[in-house]
């Protein structure tokens, strides 16, 4: 049974993985055209983690009342506004409250589009391919970008809010693509049981990962508390790195698009790990923070600023093969460790604690930037994120040492 639905979920995934066209320029924007400070722009990223942080529970049970479409509309009509307030905002104030709105939107969007998927998969009977799903839309969504990269940078000298509008009209197709859309799982509830594809998950498998969802999860929490939040800043800093060495708007839209079309290649790399995604999970932190610690030393020790550029360039090459296959990864890993009725609230949970982190390091950063340069400061990010990607693998060894005495002791 081929569902047109999902061909247009598969395409709706391009625009609301993240905002097209938004992030190769947006800081650049808002520093030289809207003159907000360096530190202001990094504790944006604090008020997107906040604002999930404290309204991401409360706002689960609406999300739960109006189902997972409903919601998946209303987060693309918050990210629609946001970007259209970008153009309009001059004022610090008033520009936390719109990443506010933008926050509000990612509530809203980011759980409920990864269960809308997957239970769209489900009734055709190919959960399974949930990751290719992500993967296919992530890679898609860094095409675009990366082809309009080129032409957005020379138009952005031209003139800068019009690059910005892009990012509008993107948010707008997003919008109409999510009334395109339907929740297959309801018109499927309505049709005989027996038309309905045999589900992929057997019921031994089911009842193994019952079993095994509290420490999986717990797992994929702690490595996130310690990983994800960095990895949410990158474009933040990556955009301050252009600005320091002196890159312009032409060669920032070119970098974009060499990194755009990486990213789409590094969207495929979790499928060979598929089936040892907790392995993927653990060793991605460590590769991605060896790479910073590099680029840190070399920024203390190189005063060439032709080598810096070169370096700059080729980081920013590199980390897309770690975080972007981290981030599908991780959602992944709860396809195949949680049971379907506790899927919203594993997304949801991952979503906050994303944040939790997303929040201590804008912070951290934010203080860090009204000191020193952010060259200066990578060493002190780096040495922070180890030391908190070594606590949390501590405290999960100590977590399944302490369950398996009790459970040998209740077996006793």
């Amino acid at each position: 049974m081929k569902l047109r639905s999902n061909k247009i979920l598969a395409l709706f995934r391009v625009f609301s993985w993240d905002l097209v066209f938004f992030y190769s320029f947006s800081v650049l924007f808002l520093t030289q055209i809207k003159g907000f400070s360096e530190a202001e722009i990094m504790y944006t990223s604090a008020v997107v983690a906040l604002v999930p942080i404290l309204l991401q529970y409360p706002f689960n049970l609406v999300a739960k009342k109006i189902g997972p479409l409903a919601s998946v509309r209303l987060g693309m009509f918050c990210f629609l506004a946001f970007t259209a307030g970008i153009l309009i905002y001059e004022n610090v104030v008033l520009l936390y409250l719109n990443y506010c709105l933008y926050a509000i939107g990612a509530i809203f969007l980011v759980p409920n589009v990864s269960v809308l998927a997957i239970n769209n998969l489900k009734v055709e009977g190919k959960d399974g391919e949930f990751s290719r799903l992500e993967g296919r839309g992530a890679g898609v969504y860094y095409i675009i970008n990366a082809v309009a990269s080129i032409g957005l940078g020379y138009l952005f000298d031209v003139n800068a809010y019009l690059t910005m509008s892009f990012a509008v009209m993107a948010s707008v197709v997003g919008v109409i693509l999510s009334f395109v859309i339907r929740d297959e799982e309801k018109f499927a509830g309505n049709l005989p049981e027996q038309t309905l594809p045999p589900k992929e998950e057997e019921i031994p498998q089911k009842a193994k990962k019952k079993k095994t969802v509290g420490l999986a999860m717990i797992y994929l929490l702690l490595i996130s508390t310690s990983f994800y939040g960095l990895i949410m800043l990158e474009s933040n800093i990556k955009q301050l790195l252009f600005q320091e060495v002196l890159f312009s708007a032409t060669a920032i839209g070119w970098i974009s698009f060499g990194v755009s079309i990486v990213k789409s290649a590094s969207c495929e790399v979790f499928k060979f790990f598929k089936h040892k995604a907790k392995l993927f999970i653990t060793i991605v932190p460590l590769f991605y923070l060896a790479i910073l610690l590099a680029m840190a030393i070399i920024f203390l020790l190189v005063d060439n600023l032709l080598a810096l550029q070169i370096m700059v360039i080729i980081v920013s090459v590199l980390l897309p093969f770690f975080n972007e296959p981290f981030k599908i990864g991780a959602k992944d890993y709860i396809r195949q460790t949680v049971p379907e009725k506790e899927q919203v609230d594993a997304y949801s949970n991952l979503f906050v604690v994303r944040n939790i982190s997303q929040l201590f390091y804008s912070f951290f950063i934010g203080t860090l930037l009204t000191g020193m340069s952010l060259s200066s400061s990578l060493l002190y990010i780096v040495a922070v994120g180890g030391g908190m990607y070594a606590i949390a693998q501590i405290t999960y060894f100590v977590i399944k040492k302490v369950r398996a005495k009790k459970n040998s002791v209740f077996l006793q």
